[in-house]
């Protein structure tokens, strides 16, 4: 799959670095000029009790990125990882620019799923409950301490009998055990 991260600190940090390092095609966006210079230049890496690995990344800033036009047609999935309240600002740069077929999955601390589904539809809007131990200390690092709970659920059901494409994405990645749910509105977490 192909995933458009934005917000590529501690949460969109430790998600999609386990992406790429599952080969998985991943685009960092991010506001912080120095984290995505060092995304650029030394990649992302991501600290564990028991490991550190590096891995080359594609990275933009978030001004580059609303200042480009281009459609993002190659993009499956984005993972919104910003705060709350900026998320209004994060997904007006690419909302027109996603394919029909591409859902915007909420990583967030906080309720903003019916703000995105005025953007990109409900039927594209996919929530989650993130508990992960995460810090982003320096520019281009990740602390990750390990994963507390990561439930990811559209808004009105599944999108078919193999589950939510997003959470087979994530399960690829060796080390998120991504449940889907059937109703994230619907309170079956």
């Amino acid at each position: 799959m192909n995933f458009l991260v934005v917000g590529a600190g501690a949460i969109g940090g430790v998600i999609g670095g386990y992406l790429s390092r599952a080969e998985q095609r991943v685009l960092f966006v991010d506001k912080d000029p120095d984290h995505v210079r060092a995304l650029r230049e030394q990649g992302l890496s991501i600290r564990t009790a028991s490991e550190t690995f590096n891995i080359p990344v594609d990275a933009l800033s978030s001004d580059a990125f609303a200042a480009e036009a281009t459609p993002l047609d190659d993009v499956d999935a984005v993972l919104l990882a910003v705060k709350a309240q900026h998320t209004e600002d994060a997904v007006a740069p690419f909302s027109h620019r996603l394919p029909e077929t591409a859902c915007v999955v909420l990583l967030q601390n906080g309720l903003c799923e019916d703000v995105i589904a005025r953007y990109v539809e409900p039927e594209r809007t996919v929530g989650a409950f993130v508990n992960l131990f995460a810090d982003c200390f320096e520019p281009g690092v990740v602390e990750y301490g390990g994963m507390g709970s990561l439930f990811i659920g559209e808004l009105d059901g599944p999108r078919g009998e193999d589950g939510s494409p997003v959470a087979s994405g994530a399960g690829d990645s060796g080390r998120s055990p991504a449940r889907h749910e059937m109703r994230l509105n619907g309170c079956s977490i």
